[in-house]
């Protein structure tokens, strides 16, 4: 039985058909595990040349947008889940009707009926930001910050002064951690409960938050896996770009960073699509195209 004490279920009654009512239950910790790969398997690979497709105009604008301004960059960043949801809606119409994405599935949240609930949902997660970056200039000082020389910090050249910089943040840095690991719980599903289910933002985050919380263990689990993961890619990347990188640096950076994001981004979207269905619909059935 699906446990949903502690919930707040909002319906739309604007729309014409009801949205699927979501109630969160408690999957097994190993499926942390088998999201990325039925996410894999059943999203991705089948349509992979589409999802690239898709995924690479997306990451396009965004290095674009940081050629062109910081602005610019920043503000395609706090966009994000309006393209994240666009992910979302492609993985949904392939897993009911076997549709491949569109080419511009990334954008095609910004004509969808839930646009607005993701636009507040943006300004949450600013005001969010903007409370915990205060708090945290305020501990460390506004002083301290601004004594520190930032461009010798990341030349990285001067490696007394380097760690006398990482002792002075280090305390801090255990708080930043925590925030973003409770942040990450608070937004793990709430796009997708916005986008499907039709819950309003507030709504949204409660249940994505106590979703999150019920299966700490398989939250934890992909995060170790994503982490080892990363590290290793890391590792590669890093020797790849040691390589080549002294032939044309900055060009070479963000053309391997454009490739890496357009592979990512569906992989992501894939993964929260997953995660979405099994822990607030129960569908655990075993991929019919297992890597």
């Amino acid at each position: 039985m699906p446990d949903n004490q502690d919930e707040f279920i909002f319906e739309d009654r604007n729309e014409q058909e009801p949205k699927p009512q979501a109630q969160s239950r408690i999957v097994s910790p190993t499926r942390g595990f088998y999201w990325l790969e039925k996410a894999l398997s059943d999203i991705v690979i089948p349509h992979f040349g589409k999802w690239f497709v898709a995924g690479l105009l997306y990451s396009v604008l965004l290095s674009a947008s940081q050629v062109l301004h910081p602005y610019a960059a920043m503000l395609v960043n706090l966009l994000g889940p309006i393209f994240i949801a666009g992910g979302l809606l492609g993985a949904h119409q392939q897993k009911q009707s076997q549709q491949a994405p569109s080419n511009y599935q990334f954008f095609s949240a910004f004509t969808h009926i839930s646009k607005l609930h993701l636009v507040l949902l943006i300004v949450v997660q600013i005001v969010i930001f903007t409370v915990f970056t205060y708090l945290m200039f305020n501990a460390i000082g506004v002083e301290a910050l601004q004594s520190i020389d930032w461009q010798k910090v990341q030349a990285q050249q001067d490696q007394a002064y380097l760690q006398q910089v990482m002792s002075q943040l280090l305390p801090y840095v255990k708080w930043v951690i925590i925030f973003g690991f409770f942040y990450s719980l608070l937004n793990w599903f709430v796009i997708s409960l916005i986008v499907f289910s039709g819950q309003n933002v507030f709504a949204a985050l409660a249940n994505s938050f106590i979703a999150a919380i019920k299966n700490i263990g398989a939250v934890l689990i992909f995060i170790i896996i994503t982490i080892v993961i990363a590290l290793v890619l890391g590792i590669i990347l890093s020797l790849i770009m040691a390589a080549i990188s002294p032939l044309a640096p900055q060009i070479i950076s963000l053309a391997v960073s454009t490739l890496l994001t357009a592979i990512i981004m569906p992989i992501i979207a894939a993964i929260l699509y997953v995660s979405y269905r099994e822990v607030f619909f129960g569908e655990i059935e075993a991929s019919s195209k297992s890597l």
